[in-house]
């Protein structure tokens, strides 16, 4: 679950990912003006029962998961807690994308790119300028596949900070720790030795 803001810093809406129980995925969205009457009954990993809402055509950029189609929700969208849970439950989806295949999304916003690999770099975070010269946390991750090929995911604001890089550095020392990041996007930016090919790890990031 997570806020998505317009480049001026207006909320647009609160989008999350819901899985049944047989796996299947939709994203779903919430505007504005209804997500005070359904953020509190939302959390993540727990299981509702979710009624009174409207299905309509999936969008056709930043696509969390594929399908046709998406769930919004409004005031009017009635959601319970299941007591108990039923077990064995699935609590995750991913659609990995292997590393060979990375180039061809680069700087394209049709759909978020989920990513695994272990955790071969973990830098600190830190304060950075950017666009138009607004201040955020950063920290970057250098993944490595199983072939020795390596991608930089650099990632923005509360996900940075939330990334726990002590204790996946010190676990680091020991075996190899493997990660897997959803919801990032391809880009290619300017260095000194040409373009270079990274993931952003951003709001919808895991």
């Amino acid at each position: 679950m997570w806020e998505f803001y317009d480049k001026d810093g207006k909320m647009k809406h609160l989008d999350l990912v819901i899985i049944d129980q047989k796996n299947n995925a939709m994203y779903v969205e919430i505007p504005p003006e209804d997500i005070p009457y359904l953020k509190a009954h939302l959390q993540e990993g727990k299981i509702v029962n979710i009624k009174r809402f409207l299905v309509q055509r999936a969008k056709t950029i930043y696509k969390v998961v594929e399908g046709p189609y998406m769930i919004r929700l409004s005031q009017r969208s009635i959601i319970t807690p299941i007591v108990p849970e039923p077990p064995n439950f699935p609590k995750y989806v991913y659609n990995v994308v292997p590393f060979s295949e990375l180039p061809q999304h680069a700087n394209l916003f049709n759909r978020f790119l989920d990513i695994i690999g272990y955790v071969a770099t973990v830098s600190n975070v830190a304060k950075v300028r950017y666009g138009y010269g607004k201040l955020e946390t950063k920290r970057i991750v250098i993944l490595k596949d199983e072939k020795g090929n390596s991608i930089e995911i650099s990632l923005w604001g509360p996900r940075a900070t939330e990334f726990d890089g002590d204790t996946v550095y010190k676990n680091g020392q020991d075996t190899a720790v493997i990660a897997i990041f959803v919801g990032t996007l391809a880009k290619n930016v300017k260095t000194d030795r040409g373009n270079k090919l990274i993931l952003t790890g951003s709001s919808a990031c895991r």
